[in-house]
């Protein structure tokens, strides 16, 4: 018993001093003394980039390539430097999208200059691989200096078609000045332009930036008025800069309402028209902004993305129209129609931005006794104005309004900013509509209002455009204070 003890005691230790060689040997330091200078330190040199990759000798894997890598690596991370607060690519901070494709760009870039490096050595031991490259400063900088001579002619070029007026010339050679310095938009890339020393990169935006912002666009137009629903008179636009016309440069149109069909575009004298176009809102103001449009312009003449995703973020110079409705108290006379409909324009008192305003209404009526009647022109308590009484309390008289008109009514509420251009919307929309809505409608347009007052009011001048006139008492519990639903109530019941 004691022997095989001392046995199994045996097996243990020579169990664990194999244990130990193992795991000393694989750890075990490996020579280095007989490798070359460059291994044991790196080599510095004054006119080279240089770089020394070393790989682990694995199965599956190919050493040498990846030692290769390891080195280009090395030289790209030290020829790249860092984004100077002059650079081009600085400004770009937020544009995430260029910085992106300016990283894939400059990845390229690089793998294209390290095409030029040259291998110096290798050595290796049955461990490891290593590889040692070079690439020539000289050669770089003859690359970055060719692109500076290069946007130099064209950035000159630019010029004389700024100072010409010649827009789309002179925005295709600004782009072309940036394209052959592209590589280099991150660096503080100094130049000689006419003895003086500048950033090139940004003495190029700078000129484009002018360029685009520089331009004076007019209308012909003494007034911009509009009605609700009828179409506004032709505009003509006219561009110029520097008091010179600019020719065949395309305007760009952007409106809240107003729906321009086509591309517009100025001719040889400067000048471009605007076509009618309806005022489909009941809205008491549109804003129509014209500039040129500068990204077709790039999309024309520029073919690098990079360089169009760059120019793309500078903007141009705009005109901004501002529509205000036509407010005029003046009645037409009636129109019959061949249809026995009679068109009759109106003109009712709304309360906007806390002063009395006309607002002209157009409102179609017809004889049968299913519309409303024209001649009723309601006051904020929903009264006919000529006559005091209320109007329409018979509901057969009303034509009642579809899912298409409430969206239509809700919509345009909505897109007011102030309580009392919603209350004046609302109640233009319900007249203009020339039907009758719901109890259920009304209280969803209720809720689209913040005071108190404001829904009182709105909740009388609606009762008169109401179909289900027996069910009005519901809304009561819509409103807050009891002063406020007695009242309404007291209303209905006059009513």
């Amino acid at each position: 018993m004691l022997c095989i003890l001392l046995n199994m005691k045996n097996i243990i230790y020579i169990f664990i001093f194999v244990l130990i060689y193992s795991c000393s040997s694989s750890t075990k330091a490996i020579d280095y003394s007989k490798a070359p200078e460059w291994v044991r330190n790196h080599p510095i040199s004054q006119s080279h980039y240089l770089g020394v990759g070393v790989s682990k000798k694995q199965r599956g894997i190919d050493y040498r390539k990846q030692a290769q890598s390891n080195a280009y690596e090395e030289i790209s991370s030290e020829i790249s430097v860092s984004i100077s607060s002059n650079s081009i690519l600085k400004q770009q901070d937020n544009n995430g999208k260029f910085k992106e494709m300016f990283t894939a760009f400059s990845k390229t870039y690089t793998r294209n200059e390290l095409k030029g490096c040259k291998k110096v050595s290798h050595w290796e031991n049955k461990d490891e691989y290593w590889a040692y490259y070079k690439l020539s400063k000289a050669e770089v900088e003859k690359h970055k200096q060719t692109a500076i001579e290069d946007a130099l002619i064209s950035l000159e070029q630019a010029i004389i078609y700024d100072d010409k007026n010649e827009y789309t010339n002179a925005i295709s050679s600004y782009s072309m000045a940036i394209s052959v310095i592209k590589p280099y938009l991150g660096q503080r890339l100094k130049a000689k332009y006419k003895g003086v020393t500048v950033f090139l990169g940004q003495f190029i935006i700078d000129k484009f930036r002018n360029l685009i912002s520089s331009i004076n666009l007019e209308h012909n137009q003494s007034e911009l008025k509009f009605i609700n629903f009828q179409l506004i008179p032709e505009i003509e636009i006219s561009l110029t800069r520097n008091g010179k016309k600019i020719r065949n440069v395309p305007l760009k149109v952007t409106s809240n309402v107003f729906k321009y069909k086509g591309n517009f575009r100025f001719d040889s004298n400067g000048k471009v028209t605007l076509p009618k176009v309806r005022a489909n809102t009941f809205k008491f103001s549109i804003r129509t902004t014209l500039s040129v449009d500068i990204d077709e312009m790039i999309d024309e003449t520029v073919s690098d993305d990079l360089v169009k995703e760059l120019l793309k973020s500078y903007k141009t110079s705009f005109l901004e129209l501002k529509y205000i409705l036509d407010v005029d108290d003046i009645g037409e006379p009636v129109k019959k129609t061949k249809n026995n409909v009679t068109k009759n324009k109106i003109y009712t008192n709304s309360k906007i931005n806390s002063g009395l305003k006309r607002t002209r209404v157009s409102l179609k009526t017809q004889e049968a006794n299913k519309v409303i009647d024209a001649s009723s022109v309601f006051t904020d308590d929903g009264l006919n104005k000529k006559t005091g009484k209320a109007v329409l309390k018979n509901n057969n008289k009303c034509l009642l309004a579809n899912s298409t008109d409430e969206h239509l009514l809700i919509k345009s509420i909505k897109e007011e900013s102030f309580e009392d251009d919603k209350l004046a919307v609302a109640k233009m929309g319900l007249a203009n509509k020339n039907k009758c809505f719901t109890t259920r409608t009304i209280k969803r347009i209720l809720l689209l209002f913040s005071f108190e007052e404001t829904k009182l009011v709105f909740l009388k001048y609606a009762y008169s455009f109401t179909s289900d006139k027996n069910n009005y008492y519901t809304l009561t519990s819509s409103l807050t204070f009891s002063s406020s639903k007695k009242e309404l109530t007291t209303f209905i019941n006059n009513h």
